[in-house]
């Protein structure tokens, strides 16, 4: 069976991904990084965020921020809402 194999850095950042048999004895890290990780760091047992607080917080911040930015589909009906009710104003309906 083939498997991924992460060879690292010094300061334990994967630096290559490699495909080797799951047989095969190494010195890659063949434990996969868990999921959610934006940068996976090996600490010698697992792997674990390796960015920092920091950088975790201007990502959530970013995230928040692009949250609030309304979608396009949002912005077009809210011009369409915009196009009626100054149709219905010109025609004296409202």
């Amino acid at each position: 069976m083939r498997i991924e194999a992460y060879e690292i850095d010094v300061l334990g950042f994967i630096k290559n991904t490699h495909v080797i048999d799951s047989e095969e004895e190494t010195k890659l890290i063949t434990k996969r990084p868990v999921n959610g990780l934006y940068r996976a760091k090996w600490n010698g047992v697992d792997w674990v965020e390796g960015l920092l607080q920091e950088e975790l917080d201007e990502i959530e911040y970013q995230q928040y921020l692009d949250s609030l930015k309304p979608r396009d589909e949002e912005i077009k009906n809210a011009q369409m809402e915009l196009l009626i009710l100054n149709l219905l104003i010109d025609m004296e309906v409202m």
